[in-house]
């Protein structure tokens, strides 16, 4: 049976706890990473899993770009480093084709 993997960035709660967003791409799971704060160091990962498992909530490119597309605030967008904003950017013409 083929392995499958699902990609996950941890997101810092705010108030001393962690959650696990997933993705099916290690892109938008980096990207995801890249965007949260109060990391020393990158959060990411990945699980491999055979068999019919369905996970609920994992998100395709495309729902994550048009998810930073939809929520892209420009009040937040100036807070990112440069190369952030540019990833963002490709990312979602990439995946929206915009």
């Amino acid at each position: 049976m083929k392995k499958k993997r699902i990609y996950y960035s941890i997101v810092n709660g705010g108030d001393g706890s962690a959650y696990p967003e997933f993705f099916y791409s290690r892109e938008a799971a980096e990207l995801h990473q890249d965007m949260q704060e109060g990391w020393g160091e990158p959060c990411w990962g990945y699980l491999d899993y055979e068999g019919s498992a369905k996970f609920e909530d994992v998100k395709t490119d495309r729902e994550y770009a048009q998810e930073l597309a939809d929520e892209y605030l420009p009040e937040d967008y100036e807070y990112y480093e440069e190369t952030i904003r540019v990833a963002v950017r490709k990312f979602i013409e990439e995946n929206m084709g915009e």
